[in-house]
């Protein structure tokens, strides 16, 4: 027998700390405090402790991107001798956090991260499973995300993906002019870096559109639990070439129903368009962009004749446009 605590005379109730499935034998001995020239000792108890039950898995199956802006950790459990879980995420490197509570346990999981800014930074997610007695009794493997970033020399770069328990296969880039219809542009395999660069074919559409781009990891499979699971990035798109166009003229009743600059790749923010007459008296005023001018004044129609249009508007790509004119209006 070793001593494992000494307790005030006056107490009779304590605890320590076990091995779970070892066998315990414990017995109490009172002395006459510090000389201890007297002691008396109670009966010996043994007792058999319970072997902790563990689940026969846990496992996070991915971590993606979903709708190129959402991040999703989805998870799979044995959750016969689970009682609760807890998920945990950290920066890389940094401290885990705990960042959901799970009770009761299903043996699907999935928790959507609001709080995680998936243009700008990876996390890693991991979780810890408890049984009744709040015994931590396992946990998953450690899953991070795939970020996506247009480099200054207009490449692209991605993280690696971890942990598919088959491993990835292969990464595969996608691209999209309107972020709707994705086709795939090419397929890069896993060869166990932690960062992968990728030059693209082009930056935007024949058209000078911007093109939007996606990296999506793909698992060796199936695995273990007869999976093969896929993980999104996050989108990046090109700022698109400047495009800026002022009509002559417009009729109301025509096709061009109202005055409106064409633009393509427009940053909205600072863009501003006035109409006056030729004595400068503002007859419309708008900082939408969408917005033009139907011909009208104070809720009736004006005359046909030109008047002054000054626009100030500014290209995703920081071109800056102060443009001045006149315009046709035509009844």
């Amino acid at each position: 027998f070793i001593p494992v605590k000494t307790i005030p005379g006056n107490t009779n109730t304590t605890n320590f700390k076990y091995t779970p499935g070892d066998t315990i034998c414990t017995f109490i001995r009172a002395t006459n405090g510090e000389k201890k020239s007297i002691t008396s000792s109670s009966n010996k108890l043994c007792q058999n402790t319970n072997a902790l039950k563990k689940p026969s898995y846990l496992y996070i199956n991915k971590v993606t991107i979903e709708n190129h802006d959402t991040l999703k950790v989805y998870s799979v459990q044995d959750e016969t001798n689970i009682d609760s879980m807890v998920l945990l995420r950290r920066i890389p490197g940094g401290v885990w956090s705990v960042i959901d509570n799970i009770k009761p346990v299903s043996a699907t999981y999935s928790y959507t991260d609001l709080n995680a800014d998936v243009n700008e930074l990876e996390y890693e997610y991991h979780l810890i499973a408890f049984n009744s007695c709040r015994q931590r009794i396992d946990s998953s493997n450690t899953s991070k995300n795939i970020l996506l970033r247009l480099t200054n020399s207009d490449n692209l770069e991605w993280s690696e993906y971890y942990s598919f328990d088959a491993g990835v296969d292969k990464y595969d880039l996608y691209n999209s002019a309107n972020s709707s219809t994705w086709n795939m542009e090419s397929s890069t395999s896993d060869n166990g870096s932690s960062t992968y660069t990728y030059t693209p074919f082009a930056l935007t559409t024949i058209d000078g559109a911007a093109l939007c781009f996606c990296v999506q990891g793909v698992e060796q499979g199936p695995n273990q639990f007869t999976r093969q699971d896929t993980s999104f990035s996050n989108a990046v798109c090109t700022k698109g070439k400047f495009t800026f166009f002022v009509p002559n003229a417009f009729k109301p009743s025509g096709v061009n129903k109202v005055f409106l600059p064409f633009t393509q790749n427009l940053q909205e923010v600072g863009y501003k368009m006035t109409i006056t007459n030729r004595w400068g008296e503002v007859y419309f005023e708008t900082t939408n962009p969408l917005m033009g001018w139907d011909g009208n004044y104070q809720g009736g129609p004006v005359q046909m004749g030109a008047y002054v249009y000054i626009i100030a508007a500014q290209g995703k790509d920081g071109t800056k446009i102060n443009k001045s004119g006149t315009i046709m209006l035509i009844r």
